[in-house]
């Protein structure tokens, strides 16, 4: 929860979205040289693991140069979870949905692609694909909420993100299972970037750091009861009702945020308090 907002520091207002999606392609880089190109030089998961323990050290090392976001004023709100805004409280409890739904889309994703049979090599190039997705989409996604509302972004990424979910059941063939990362960028990419800067600009400067943590803390939460009730949808029901049941969770959620964003059209843009309206 911290990166993002040190990151948000970093880059100020001006062309915040790009900027941001920038930050997160280069996380998609070393996501691609971590599942892949690590893999193929050095045919030793120790080797690896102790080398990409280097690379957290060293980041360490860094993290010391990077300015600390709250120093640049004071906490101008008390962000206790019952004092959020109306527009904050709901876009947490809808993305609450999605992130529930999120293991589906990741590492349940490549055992469905084994379970149908898929070599290694096939999941390591559906990993690369999506990191090749993430690395182009990011930016774009970035600019695009640069020009129009953050919301509407967010609101094409839910969706979405259920019809990938969606498009996974539908698929039996794990050479086909490239199909639904082509909403990688959108789906993911989308909500990656919109909702980091979405809560930042509607948390105000003295609030950021710690609005992003509830962020980070619902997104966990989120991912770490899906995966318990994923394992056992794809356990004992299988992964085509496991998947049609979590895009129909997703869609719970894109639900949630559309019905927030449309009680809100009509009043004025949401103000940076920390109140309850």
């Amino acid at each position: 929860g911290i990166m993002p907002a040190v990151a948000i520091k970093v880059i100020g207002e001006a062309g915040q979205g790009r900027s941001f999606g920038i930050y997160r392609a280069f996380g998609s880089m070393g996501f691609i040289i971590g599942t892949m190109a690590m893999p193929w030089i050095f045919n030793d998961i120790a080797v690896v693991a102790r080398i990409q323990a280097f690379f957290l050290l060293t980041s360490i090392l860094l993290i010391w140069r990077l300015p600390d976001p709250n120093t640049s004023g004071p906490q101008k709100f008390d962000l206790k979870a019952g004092g959020l805004n109306r527009p904050i409280a709901l876009f947490l409890i809808s993305y609450f949905f999605i992130a529930f739904t999120d293991p589906a889309t990741f590492s349940f994703f490549h055992a469905y692609a084994r379970s149908l049979g898929g070599s290694t090599r096939l999941l390591g190039g559906l990993s690369g694909m999506m990191g090749a997705i993430a690395l182009v989409s990011l930016p774009i996604m970035g600019s695009l909420i640069d020009r129009i509302k953050g919301e509407w972004v967010l609101s094409a990424a839910f969706f979405a993100h259920v019809c990938r979910l969606f498009l996974n059941s539908l698929i039996s063939d794990p050479n086909y299972l490239w199909l639904p990362i082509l909403l990688h960028g959108i789906s993911w990419g989308g909500v990656e970037v919109a909702a980091i800067v979405y809560l930042a600009k509607l948390g105000g400067e003295g609030s950021k750091a710690t609005l992003l943590s509830y962020y980070m803390a619902v997104r966990t939460l989120g991912a770490s009861l899906g995966s318990g009730a994923i394992g056992y949808l794809a356990e004992n029901a299988g992964y085509v009702p496991m998947f049609r049941t979590m895009a129909f969770v997703a869609f719970i959620g894109l639900s949630i945020y559309l019905l927030g964003q449309l009680s809100f059209s009509k009043r004025s843009e949401p103000s940076s308090h920390m109140t309850h309206r």
